[in-house]
């Protein structure tokens, strides 16, 4: 678990939940994951208690998202309430490109520190945690994804991204 202040330390503290869209009562109610969604406790337990920014279609991430490292749960709409894992370096482009193929009805991103290695080793471990604890994912071959992430691939990570 990460402390406040090193929280405050990081280059990506500027990205806080509020920044894309804080969570309201006027948000959908058919958006998958509000409050108690069992994908994103897992991943909120995975990243430390970390609360992610939310994406509504029609919303852009900040400026910043372009350059940093992400995992992300990607929320398909009702009734198929699936759920897509995946990293980035570029929130802004891989939005785009899924609010264009898929209509997702929101994504969930958390920073990573470590750069892309840190982000595909966490990719993997939430995969491999969604799929033990029976979350529906959007690709069946994603529950058997163990090899991604080069040395390491399959440990957890911490908060940081980093090899526990």
């Amino acid at each position: 678990a990460s402390s406040p202040s090193s929280a405050a330390s990081s280059p990506s503290a500027a990205f806080s939940p509020s920044a894309a869209s804080p969570p309201s009562a006027a948000s959908p109610p058919a958006v998958p994951g509000g409050g108690g969604s069992p994908a994103l406790e897992v991943a909120r337990r995975a990243l430390g208690g970390r609360e992610p920014m939310r994406l509504l279609p029609g919303e852009v991430p900040p400026p910043a998202a372009v350059c940093d490292s992400f995992v992300y749960l990607l929320a398909s709409p009702p009734p198929s309430a699936r759920w897509y894992v995946g990293e980035t370096d570029n929130l802004h482009r891989r939005w785009e490109q899924h609010r264009s193929s898929r209509a997702p009805a929101a994504l969930y991103a958390w920073p990573v520190q470590g750069g892309k290695s840190a982000a595909r080793r966490l990719e993997t471990a939430l995969i491999e945690q969604l799929a033990a604890e029976g979350v529906a994912l959007s690709n069946d071959a994603d529950a058997a994804h163990v090899a991604f992430g080069g040395a390491g691939a399959g440990t957890p990570p911490t908060a940081s991204g980093g090899a526990a």
